[in-house]
């Protein structure tokens, strides 16, 4: 059976290079060239600016809930204070966040700030801010 260690020889090879082709696939998968899938990850709460256009100060905050949908952030330590926060990764990395802010006096909607995102979609009237609260 001279031809018996040769056969043996070529299974031992092809096995080999088998399994060399398997584990470069499997690195090949984990790593980060362009030929896989990441999830998009959406967070927080989706305002559009026709929510928040319909913003006004003195409205209650059952109006400003419902207009709104229940805040990401209440206020925690009593600063009457709602954060609408939303951030957005999409497929290939590239990340956007925006935050509203809506602070309350006396359970009336009295000042509205954001971030870039928000600021251009919020009306004028909202950030005029009485810089005189006492009324003096």
């Amino acid at each position: 059976m001279p031809g018996f260690p040769a056969t043996r020889a070529k299974r031992s090879f092809a096995m080999r290079l088998t399994l060399l082709l398997l584990l470069a696939l499997s690195v090949v998968g984990c790593s980060r060239i362009p030929f896989y899938f990441r999830v998009p990850v959406i967070q927080g709460n989706i305002v559009n600016t026709d929510k928040v256009n319909q913003l006004e100060k003195g409205m209650t905050e059952p109006q400003v809930r419902y207009l709104l949908g229940t805040p990401l952030i209440d206020s925690t330590f009593g600063e009457n204070r709602w954060d609408y926060v939303y951030y957005f990764r999409n497929a290939r990395g590239q990340e956007s966040e925006s935050q509203l802010s809506l602070f309350f006096d006396n359970g009336k909607l009295a000042r509205i700030e954001g971030n870039e995102g928000f600021e251009a979609q919020l009306p004028e009237e909202a950030n005029e801010i009485d810089p005189d609260p006492t009324g003096i």
